[in-house]
Parts: structure tokens; C-alpha cells; sequence
């Protein structure tokens, strides 16, 4: 299946405003989703016999001028089709449905993009941290962070040594 052919499909089945573009230049073509109808796709691409994408590969964050974005690989080992669902979000309130609810594998995937990027996950019950040491402050993997000098005591300056 090809991604025009997915974005078809949902567009029948939930409405023409689910799937925001098809990009099907380069090495890895995606879906870019609605934020109204995320949670509904999701549950549609995993549930629907014809689609079967019934493995969530990865959850990966990305910042880009215009918002910060989060991109789902989801693998149908039913058809052996990958598709690549982006949902665009605002820089200033990353929120969106979890989906640990459809894939199990969601939970620890969802809880690293939130320490890295700050996303929140609604209806993902995770508490502490998980990559990051207690009492981290602010997230590493945005644009806009500073790496702190010192953390709890501890000299986080390098100097480099070109000898």
C-alpha cells in the first residue's frame, strides 16, 4: 500500500480533514495528520483489516521553525507496510493523546520524547524520570536548551584538547 492509498482510506473513513498532506518525495514518505482526529487514525490504522499497522516502531520528536513535530513509524507485520505519521504541534503546548492504549510499546517511546522535547502525553501515567537524572531542568533535544555548567555538583564543561 502506498501512502496516497492510506491517506484515501482514512480520509473515507473519518473525514477528508484527517490527513492534513501526503509527502511522498524521498527516502521516507509520510501522512502528516490532523491534531483533531490523531487519536481516531491511530486507533483506524491499527484496528482496520486492510491496514493492519499493528506495530508502533518508533516515536521520534523533531523541532523545526515552524512548531515542533512528532513522527510515528508504524509497521503492518500483517502486509509488511511502514508508514511514517507526523503530527505537526505548537512549540508552547505539546500536547496530544497518548497511544499506549493501541500499542503497548507507545509507553517508554512516549515517556523519552517528553524528557527529551517536552511533549505531553494525555492518558500516559508515567511519573519520574526515565533517561534524565532527577532534577533535570529543561529539555535537552530542543533548539533552545542550554547545557547546564554543573548539575548536582557535577563540572559538565568540556574542554577540548586538540594536542
Amino acid at each position: 500500500m502506498q501512502p496516497k492509498e492510506l491517506s484515501r482510506k482514512i480520509k473515507e473513513a473519518i473525514g477528508k480533514d484527517a490527513v492534513v498532506t501526503v509527502h511522498e518525495e524521498g527516502r521516507f514518505p509520510y501522512l502528516e495528520l490532523s491534531t483533531d482526529h490523531f487519536k481516531q487514525v491511530m486507533r483506524y490504522c491499527l484496528t482496520e483489516s486492510s491496514i493492519s499497522l499493528d506495530f508502533l516502531e518508533c516515536i521520534t520528536g523533531l523541532e523545526e521553525e515552524d512548531g515542533l513535530w512528532l513522527i510515528y513509524r508504524i509497521f503492518s507485520t500483517e502486509k509488511n507496510n511502514h508508514f511514517n505519521l507526523k503530527i505537526r504541534l505548537d512549540r508552547y503546548r505539546p500536547t496530544i493523546s497518548s497511544v499506549c492504549d493501541l500499542w503497548r510499546s507507545a509507553f517508554h517511546l512516549e515517556k523519552e520524547c517528553s524528557e527529551m522535547f517536552g511533549f505531553v502525553f494525555e492518558g500516559n501515567d508515567f511519573q519520574g524520570p526515565f533517561l534524565l537524572p532527577e532534577g533535570w531542568q529543561g529539555y535537552p533535544l530542543r533548539k533552545d536548551y542550554s547545557f547546564p555548567e554543573q548539575f548536582s555538583g557535577i563540572d559538565h564543561r568540556r574542554e577540548r584538547n586538540h594536542g
